[in-house]
Formats: structure tokens, C-alpha cells, sequence
């Protein structure tokens, strides 16, 4: 997402145990913001698991109201290697924007 002063926020979880299934949490869930401020929307369900994003942050300071941006996003399975095995993970990947 653009932040309102220009750069980007990306959110990443990071998995603590790679035999674990699903996440235990972000290390950093909203990075330098609040979020009761974070809303987002899916404006559109396309073919092979993909959605249009629409995510909005409001500014509670300054004379902007807040921004948006429109997020392109793809679940997807993929193959997570471990020493002997390998399992497949869902993921999302960003795609774009639309």
C-alpha cells in the first residue's frame, strides 16, 4: 500500500516453524500504523483465485482524508522445501495493480 507520505507498506508474515500449518503472526502486523485505520475491500472475484483489493488508510492528522490503493492478489499453493520433504503452502502473492 502508498502511504500517505509517498512510500510503500508491504505486509509479510514470517512462518516460526516450518513444520507448522498456517501462521502464528507478523512481526510487524501494521509497520508504523494504526489498524483501525487499515480497511480493505475485494472489489472483484476474477478466474483462478485471483481479487481485486481495494485498500484504504484514513488519516486521522493533515489535511488529506486518507488514500487508497488497488491491489491485484493471487492465492495460490506452493512448494515449500524442507530437508526431506516437501509440502505444499497456500500463499498470496501481489500481482499488480488494477
Amino acid at each position: 500500500m502508498t502511504n500517505l507520505n509517498g512510500d510503500n507498506t508491504t505486509a509479510a508474515v514470517f512462518i516460526e516453524s516450518a513444520n507448522l500449518r498456517g501462521c502464528n503472526a507478523a512481526n510487524y502486523p501494521y509497520p508504523g500504523g494504526d489498524e483501525t485505520l487499515i480497511t480493505y475491500s475485494i472489489e472483484k472475484i476474477l478466474p483462478t483465485h485471483s481479487y481485486q483489493l481495494k485498500v484504504c488508510e484514513r488519516s486521522t492528522e493533515g489535511s488529506m482524508s486518507g488514500s487508497c490503493d488497488n491491489v491485484l492478489v493471487k492465492f495460490t499453493h506452493l512448494d515449500y522445501q524442507l530437508p526431506n520433504s516437501t509440502k505444499q503452502v497456500l500463499s498470496v502473492i501481489k500481482l499488480g495493480e488494477w
